[in-house]
């Protein structure tokens, strides 16, 4: 009788470390309360207030030698910058009107609307934002954005671009995301390891780690209740 008692004891101590285990995984730490916020609403991380259009529409400065993001910076204006806006806002209304006049409605006939000039192209009515709070979350990091550059813009002419380009462009996106590169130049070497969204990517992985210390409490609790319940059936 004694040596079932211990044992009784033994797997409730047990069942009792596996719950306190389980309760700790679900409370938020400070880290994992922060990471586990929800994805914030989409929100441009500049619209020009206070700009004049001539500001706006200037052609980025370059040092000498220039940088690798100021060349991307140079290209977002010269190929992007029409449809992405000037702070990558997108298409929107705001942009629009610090254009010209003759460019503020694109999707007119024999422009770039359905009935477009032979030699011409058809544009969207919209573009995503790709600066700011929400914006490139479809990307885990600076080469699958790269990867989708490659293949997919520019929007009138893909794949235009040699492969250096588009990584100046990958790398001017990034910065403006504030996302940290490391002070080295972006390319195939290094662009797998910059995420650009890392405070979501360690959320998915704490909500694993959560997720299986339960599933193993879970488990544990069945274990010990079959356990207790032979025991009992055997006094």
């Amino acid at each position: 009788m004694k040596a079932k008692q211990k044992t009784l004891w033994g797997v409730l101590a047990v069942t009792a470390v596996l719950v306190a285990a389980a309760a700790n995984a679900l409370s938020p730490s400070p880290t994992r309360a922060q990471n586990a916020q929800p994805t914030p609403k989409p929100t441009a991380i500049h619209t020009g207030t206070g700009m004049s259009p001539t500001e706006r529409l200037a052609k980025p400065a370059l040092s000498d030698p220039p940088t690798q993001i100021e060349l991307g910076h140079v290209e977002y204006w010269m190929s992007c910058m029409v449809c992405h806006g000037d702070r990558g806002q997108g298409l929107t209304e705001e942009w629009r009107d610090v254009l010209d006049p003759e460019d503020q409605n694109c999707w007119q006939a024999k422009c770039h609307g359905a009935a477009h000039p032979p030699y011409g192209f058809q544009i969207p009515r919209t573009s995503p934002l790709i600066m700011g709070t929400g914006a490139l979350t479809g990307y885990k990091t600076a080469q699958d954005l790269f990867e989708y550059m490659r293949v997919k813009m520019p929007w009138s002419y893909p794949g235009l671009f040699e492969d250096d380009t588009y990584w100046n462009l990958t790398a001017y996106l990034a910065e403006a995301n504030k996302i940290d590169l490391g002070g080295e130049p972006l390319g195939p070497e290094n662009a797998g390891k910059i995420l650009l969204l890392p405070s979501l990517v360690q959320s998915h992985h704490d909500g694993l780690r959560a997720e299986r210390i339960v599933a193993g409490t879970i488990v544990g609790l069945l274990l010990g209740a079959a356990l207790i319940h032979g025991l009992l059936r055997g006094r």
